[in-house]
């Protein structure tokens, strides 16, 4: 079955993660992607040894970090220095629809693979830029990665307890917020190419990506003046906007903006039934002016039952919005993760059959699906070049020998 994005052709130069999540995406929905990495020196991610203190390395050389974001992908290595090297990609860019790239402007200039230029060589190509801190202003040029983007955007001082210090979120979240917003953009622009015949450039960054994220958060510092607080467990105005220590050492949260609809049903629940006409708890004004008090009572109650045992009580019977605090192991074995497929299955050329992160997106008609592996480095130099570039392979063999490939 046709993927929603067959026919279209993304040149990728990109590395790291930004970049290449917003390429990655493109591909599982039928892109064609053509990955360009530097002869010399790849991916960057291609050489992670540790993220986190989790050893990345797997048989055969490969990388966790790069898997997770180059499949569906086809490889190339171009010396962009050398100006065969641009020729090269300049007939590639006449043979393409987008060329996506996160390398800084002042680097692209350098290469000639700047917007310009390469709306030189074909008027019809869409320009994705992706970058840390957006096209414009002082630090368009900062070196950025994710940890950065989270402080500079703000969600770092909004994560952790009230009184503690700035909150660190693993996994590269916001480089994939800038890449996803990446991929949106170039969706936006395709279709504007369709329907009104113009080609054009598309700008998404980490900085601006996590902050349209966080409107709920800026909203009263931007409307009213105020900067939001971080959350504290202890004094929590919603007490079922929180979370508990269960029997088990496990952890649940409530997460229900609504609570006091379910007050009476809550407190037979949690075994209360004596609080339900409390006036310090009996309206939902009372119940935030005594909250310090009535999450004292409900920590206890908690730490009474296991988790499982919480959530088919409060959860199935009760009907408040709650779950458990899940590690990452039981994130993946979830059966409501696997029945939507958001972890899949995958026959790997090298490891065999793998579990990778599935699609968000669902279609019924031409769904997102895994059809290759990650690129070895080079992989489909020479095939990219004979079937998009139009070369033979007496020109191949010249590329080689002078090292632009």
């Amino acid at each position: 079955m046709a993927g929603a994005l067959e026919g279209i052709r993304v040149l990728e130069f990109a590395s790291a993660v930004n970049g290449p999540n917003a390429a990655v995406t493109l591909a599982d929905y039928g892109a064609e992607v053509v990955k360009v990495e530097d002869r010399n020196r790849g991916d960057q991610t291609r050489g992670v040894e540790a993220y986190f203190g989790s050893a990345m390395s797997l048989p055969s050389g490969l990388n966790i970090v790069f898997e997770a974001y180059n499949r569906n992908k086809r490889g190339i290595t171009l010396d962009l220095a050398k100006e065969k090297g641009r020729e090269v990609i300049y007939r590639l860019v006449t043979k393409s629809n987008v060329f996506l790239t996160n390398y800084r402007e002042s680097l692209l200039a350098k290469l000639g693979v700047d917007y310009d230029t390469l709306r030189g060589v074909n008027p019809r190509i869409i320009y994705a830029l992706g970058s840390g801190y957006g096209s414009k202003g002082p630090d368009r040029e900062a070196r950025t990665f994710d940890w950065a983007g989270q402080a500079r955007s703000g969600i770092m001082n909004m994560t952790e307890e009230r009184d503690g210090p700035p909150g660190l979120i693993i996994g590269n979240v916001v480089d994939q917020i800038g890449g996803l917003f990446l991929a949106y953009g170039i969706v936006i622009v395709l279709l504007a190419r369709e329907r009104l015949g113009i080609s054009q450039r598309v700008n998404a960054s980490m900085l601006g990506g996590t902050l349209l994220m966080q409107a709920a958060t800026s909203g009263p510092t931007l409307w009213q003046g105020h900067v939001p607080r971080r959350h504290s467990s202890q004094r929590a105005k919603n007490t079922f906007a929180n979370y508990y220590k269960c029997a088990d050492g496990k952890w649940i949260i409530f997460s229900e903006p609504q609570a006091y609809r379910f007050w009476p049903q809550l407190c037979k629940a949690l075994g209360i039934e004596e609080l339900e006409d409390d006036p310090r708890f009996s309206t939902a004004s009372s119940q935030r002016e005594n909250s310090i008090e009535l999450i004292s009572i409900v920590k206890q109650v908690i730490a009474t039952k296991t988790s499982r045992e919480w959530l088919r009580i409060l959860g199935e019977k009760v009907g408040i919005s709650c779950s458990s605090v899940l590690s990452m192991d039981e994130v993946v074995t979830d059966p409501q993760v696997l029945e939507n497929e958001y972890i899949i299955e995958f026959d790997h050329p090298v490891l065999g059959r793998v579990k990778l992160p599935g699609f968000p997106v669902g279609l019924s008609e031409t769904p997102a699906t895994v059809r290759s592996a990650p690129p070895q480095f080079g992989q489909h130099t020479e095939e990219v070049l004979l079937e998009v570039g139009g070369y033979n392979w007496d020109e191949i063999a010249e590329l080689r020998e002078q090292e632009v490939i």
